[in-house]
């Protein structure tokens, strides 16, 4: 009720002044790590009249409610019609704000793609990147999208990146013999080729039947390997 409230306030702000309100609680979130509940109750307010401005959408008050539980790591329900995307969108530019990496695992290609899309406009106002990761883009193209703040995909094609950037890893998947070894050979670019930047925050959408009904589903990797003899 109090964000919805302050919400009401920014109506007649200009652009110019709430812009540049997100650019210094952006800089707050990705400084302090964990910020206090009045400056995320601050942030939501903006973030929903932004969320008007740019989408034609006013985030209800469950929306506002949903993306506070999903920002504090709870697991939620939503009924159909009740805005999903919306109340993802919300907690997403929050953790966006971060600097560290958020992905929003939807069920597939053509759901992570339409929302980057959508999305967009929401994003690019509060001053946080997005991109999406679909089956038929190849490593150049997975590791640009995977540099943005927010990132849409699905669980297979995130699990299966981390998985690949775990065999270019080998001996060095530790951070510290990562750091080690670019300090005793800082010319050389040894891990180029991964794709990912990390893991950090994933929003899950249907996470129910991702996290219960395709967690029996192993998903498995392999490269080929020179077959020596013993």
């Amino acid at each position: 009720q109090v964000i919805t409230e302050k919400s009401q306030k920014l109506r007649h702000v200009s652009d110019g002044r709430l812009r540049s309100r997100l650019e210094e609680l952006a800089g707050e979130f990705r400084r302090a790590g964990k910020v206090s509940e009045l400056i995320v109750e601050e942030a939501l307010a903006l973030l929903v009249e932004a969320a008007q401005r740019t989408l034609g959408l006013r985030p209800f008050m469950v929306q506002v409610w949903g993306a506070l539980a999903l920002h504090d790591g709870y697991l939620i329900e939503m009924a159909t019609g009740e805005g999903k995307s919306l109340t993802a969108c919300l907690a997403g530019a929050l953790a966006g704000w971060s600097g560290r990496p958020c992905h929003i695992v939807t069920v597939n290609d053509y759901l992570a793609n339409r929302d980057e899309v959508e999305m967009r406009p929401f994003y690019s106002y509060c001053g946080v990147t997005v991109g999406s990761i679909t089956g038929l883009m190849d490593p150049r193209q997975r590791q640009d999208q995977y540099g943005r703040g927010v990132v849409y995909t699905t669980s297979k094609e995130l699990v299966a990146d981390f998985l690949r950037d775990r065999l270019i890893l080998g001996q060095y998947q530790n951070a510290g013999r990562r750091i080690l070894r670019q300090a005793l050979h800082p010319g050389r670019r040894v891990f180029q080729d991964l794709v990912q930047r990390g893991i950090d925050t994933v929003i899950v959408d249907e996470a129910d039947s991702l996290l219960i009904d395709e967690a029996v589903t192993p998903l498995i990797i392999s490269r080929a390997q020179e077959n020596r003899p013993l």
